[in-house]
């Protein structure tokens, strides 16, 4: 089964010396999770260690699919709700605040350049922990974050539903007969 999902914010991997001219500063971007209590993750609402996260961010007032400062930074989770970059990244020179966009499950491929739909796939498999893991999608936005050495807190929330669906076998019907015949 394919979906997609509109992300409905703004984010960039930082574009030192772009049109608008904006250079990198010297204070590293730390980041944070949280998860919004909904348990639908493998692992009961938290993610486990090496789980890997997107994450775009850009000057706010831009939108995603304008230019972006962080660009599908992949973030790794560690112990204590922090994301370890996959290289370090750095708020720009000046005033100007960010907006992070985070997704999981990270996908290299990501949010293509002007657009802001990321194509999510579920697996059809749903009995495997991993599978459903894999299936869960979420995001997190946070908006006008400046220059700062605390952590940037990405609050996660589920964008799928969960759904269990009973078959109950009607008059005359067996139940193994039901199962049988492989219902979908």
């Amino acid at each position: 089964m394919f979906a997609s999902t509109l992300l409905l914010s703004t984010a960039c991997v930082n574009q030192i010396e772009s049109e608008t001219d904006i250079k990198e500063g010297n204070i590293p971007i730390n980041f944070s999770i949280k998860i919004k209590e909904t348990a639908t993750k493998v692992s009961e609402n938290a993610f486990e260690t090496g789980d890997e996260i997107g994450v775009y961010a850009m000057i706010t007032g831009n939108k995603l699919n304008e230019e972006r400062y962080i660009d599908n930074l992949l973030l790794k989770y560690s112990t204590g709700n922090n994301l370890i970059p996959q290289k370090p990244v750095f708020y720009p020179e000046g005033d100007a605040t960010l907006d992070f966009i985070a997704y999981y499950p990270y996908q290299s491929d990501g949010v293509s350049t002007d657009s802001t739909i990321i194509p999510i796939s579920i697996h059809t498999d749903q009995s495997i922990a991993a599978n459903r893991s894999a299936s869960d999608f979420m995001t997190a936005i946070t908006e006008e974050i400046s220059n700062s050495s605390s952590s940037v807190s990405l609050n996660f929330h589920h964008r799928l539903a969960k759904l269990k669906i009973n078959l109950l076998p009607g008059e005359n019907e067996d139940l193994d007969e039901m199962l049988a015949a492989n219902p979908r």
